[in-house]
């Protein structure tokens, strides 16, 4: 379906409307505002619905669907407030990954990070492994699928044939997929945090996700599927410190609001990550805060569809939850099944359908909404947004609904039927029905 000339042309229009929605997020977080929840939710409302004009694709059909069946569930339970609340929770995700997408832009174009790249081509495929998966997890925690613009031309400085191409993809991924089970400044993480709300204790799911992101990459490395890359010189790391330089500054910051306020990462990335983003432009020469202000403007007018999914999602978890018959069917399932068992749940309940197709965020949202309420302990709370971020890594790694895990395989130029078939499919598959048994009998 072509849209008109008019509509199509309006989409210039979207990259001002997600810097207005990030600007009314953060007076949100810092004033406390309804108000400017209210209008981010109105913003959200109409990029979704300028997506679902002018952009084709299987976003906007996802989106009228979860609509449709929300208007049905409203007309049964009377919860008309579902609708403006999920628009809500859509715009400060949104306004959220506005910022990661800042965020991005200031990696990318970190002037040490071509040293980075260059001391990557005398490797060996073993320490290239290790490496890869290293440079996935240093770059996946505050770029996330952005990573895959850092690593993907290393895929290309040698004449690599296309099994070594997707050997390196593969790994890389490995590493993204990792980051995800601790990153603060995920899509995954947003999800968990906004729909476990006050009740997730955010440093135990931290802690939590890292250990086991480092149990995972150690047995990478213990399996001697890959090895540490021991010939590198001083000056690649000393490179990749000053690249990563403001992601460490923003952890810092983050972990001080978090301990003083009590402010969520989330939240205080919100806020910092575009005045960081500034200052760090101030102090560059014209032709980098020309490309920075370049790279936003193009990640920020494609965002529309992922706000599409957000608004969609949220708005019919959100309706479901307010049902009175879905509270009591969740509350007697987990009485009847157990908390655990609704944990191992949720784990396949992303990773089925994602392996199918569907973005990660739509099962995610709809089973921490309904679960999280059910969960008798903080514990068992940061269990069940572990086993989200655990299903997202999955997704991250080997599925074809995951958006990272089909731009990761763009960018390297390699088919993702093949690379969903491949080693990190069996790696995550065989931890998620080992951990999913251990977590059915403790």
């Amino acid at each position: 379906m072509q849209c008109a000339p008019g509509l199509s042309s309006s989409r210039r229009a979207i990259p001002v409307l997600v810097l207005a929605l990030w600007c009314l997020g953060a007076l949100s977080i810092l004033f406390d505002s309804a108000m400017a929840q209210h209008l981010a939710g109105a913003i959200a409302l109409l990029i979704a619905t300028l997506s679902c004009l002018t952009k084709p694709g299987l976003n906007r059909w996802i989106f009228m669907v979860l609509f449709t069946a929300t208007l049905g569930l409203i007309h049964h339970s009377k919860q008309w407030g579902a609708i403006p609340e999920g628009l809500e929770r859509a715009a400060m995700i949104s306004a959220f990954l506005a910022s990661l997408y800042v965020l991005r832009a200031i990696i990318q174009t970190a002037p040490q990070l071509s040293e980075v790249n260059a001391s990557f081509t005398a490797l060996e495929p073993l320490p290239r492994r290790g490496m890869v998966q290293l440079l996935g997890v240093f770059f996946g925690v505050p770029l996330a699928v952005g990573a895959v613009s850092v690593i993907a031309p290393l895929a290309t400085y040698q004449d690599h044939d296309m099994s070594a191409q997707e050997d390196i993809a593969g790994w890389s991924i490995r590493g993204i997929g990792l980051s995800v089970l601790f990153s603060p400044f995920t899509v995954a993480m947003g999800i968990v945090t906004t729909s476990l709300g006050d009740r997730l204790h955010l440093g135990s799911l931290l802690l939590i996700g890292v250990t086991l992101a480092t149990l995972l990459l150690a047995f990478s490395f213990l399996s001697r599927r890959c090895r540490l890359p021991r010939e590198l010189p001083r000056s690649f790391w000393k490179a990749l410190l000053w690249v990563l330089a403001p992601v460490l500054v923003l952890v810092f910051l983050n972990l001080a609001l978090y301990l003083s306020v009590g402010l969520n990462p989330l939240k205080a990335a919100t806020l910092l990550i575009i005045p960081l983003a500034l200052l760090i432009a101030i102090k560059r020469d014209g032709s980098a805060q020309r490309t920075m202000l370049n790279l936003t403007s193009t990640y920020w007018r494609d965002f529309d569809g992922e706000i599409t999914i957000f608004s969609g999602a949220l708005i019919f978890a959100v309706a479901v939850t307010s049902m009175p018959e879905v509270q009591q069917t969740v509350s007697l399932l987990a009485h009847s099944i157990g908390a655990n068992a609704l944990i191992s749940l949720t784990v396949l309940a992303i990773v089925i359908p994602a392996s199918l197709g569907l973005h990660m965020v739509v099962p995610a949202t709809i089973t921490l909404t309904l679960f999280g309420p059910v969960m008798p302990s903080d514990l068992h709370v940061a269990f069940l947004g572990l086993a989200a971020l655990v299903g997202w890594a999955y997704g991250a790694m080997a599925a074809l609904g995951s958006l990272a895990f089909l731009t990761a395989c763009k960018a390297f130029s390699v088919s993702p039927t093949a690379l969903a078939k491949g080693e990190n499919m069996r790696f995550m598959a065989g931890f998620i029905f080992i951990a999913c048994t251990l977590v059915l009998f403790l």
